[in-house]
């Protein structure tokens, strides 16, 4: 069968005659410069692109040379980090506890990792101060002590632990001596900092940073506080449990002799410590360090005792 114009015109499935696709699309599209959909204006958008790339150029240009920095400024960055290196030491961070988060710096001051075996966990972050060790540590080298005659025994035992307590003594004075000389540099150090930040930068500035900054390096390596601070905890510690066995001795002295010091145990007090009252002999007081040996106060001043 054929078909004829006619038929073909009156068939009411013939093919749909669509009209250009870009011809449909509203004029405002002609200016569609970005592609978004937005009838942005040529300089508009040119000038956004210009300036995309110009960002790019800088970008890609300071990574390839050193970015320069105020010599003040750089060398505060450089006492920062090296301030934080130094005390780092100190901090624990025990975040995972709600409460106890908020102390970690109080947890890591009294914490010894040779004496914590899980240091991991918050309940052993804190150094063990019931000196248990230590008490089984005396209870130990006593143990040669024990022979058949129990009154040379006797005499050994306390002229052990009288040597031991007199030892801790000088320990912390050691210690606490070592401390304090790696402090005073670094206090020297920070007084000639401030001079160094007030000077006028001039041309030769950048090579004084420089070498203030190996200097510095230098010192705060050499002078790292955290041994010296670990000695003088540590020591602290034993003194505390060997003094314990001290007073124990001391009940059974005649109260008609005179205070023995304190620290040595063997001379008489002879001068008292403003304001805590604790008394010590004269050597061993100017072996302190303006800090009273017994309970960290600071020393205001001194008075001479009398007993008759």
């Amino acid at each position: 069968m054929s078909w004829g114009n006619n038929s073909l015109n009156n068939c009411p499935y013939a093919s749909a005659n669509f009209e250009n696709e870009d011809a449909q699309q509203p004029v405002a599209a002609l200016f569609d410069i970005s592609g978004s959909g937005n009838d942005t204006v040529y300089s508009t958008a040119t000038n956004t692109i210009v300036a995309s790339t110009i960002d790019d150029m800088k970008n890609k240009t300071m990574s390839e040379f050193p970015k320069v920095v105020d010599w003040k400024k750089r060398l505060r960055e450089f006492l920062s980090k090296k301030n934080t290196d130094l005390l780092d030491f100190l901090n624990l961070s025990v975040t995972s506890h709600p409460t106890l988060g908020k102390g970690d710096a109080l947890l890591w001051k009294f914490n010894n990792k040779k004496l914590i075996p899980y240091a991991g966990l918050v309940k052993n972050a804190v150094m063990d101060i019931s000196g248990a060790d230590i008490f089984s540590e005396m209870k130990g080298a006593l143990l040669q002590f024990r022979t058949e005659n129990s009154v040379a025994d006797f005499k050994a035992t306390i002229q052990y632990v009288y040597d031991q307590y007199r030892k801790g003594g000088d320990a912390i004075l050691t210690a606490e001596r070592t401390l304090k000389m790696k402090l005073d540099v670094f206090d020297k150090i920070q007084k000639s900092i401030v001079g160094l930040l007030e000077l006028e930068s001039t041309s030769s500035t950048n090579e004084l940073m420089e070498a203030s900054e190996k200097y510095l390096g230098d010192i705060f390596e050499k002078n790292q506080i955290q041994t010296a601070y670990e000695e003088l905890i540590a020591a602290y510690r034993k003194f505390v449990v060997l003094r314990e066995f001290i007073m124990m001795l001391r009940v059974v002295q005649s109260n008609e002799n005179e205070p023995l010091c304190t620290i040595c145990l063997d001379r008489s007090v002879s001068h008292c410590i403003n304001p805590c009252g604790h008394t010590f002999c004269e050597q061993c007081l100017k072996r302190q360090m303006n800090i009273c040996f017994m309970c960290r106060t600071h020393v205001e001043n001194t008075i001479r005792l009398y007993f008759s």
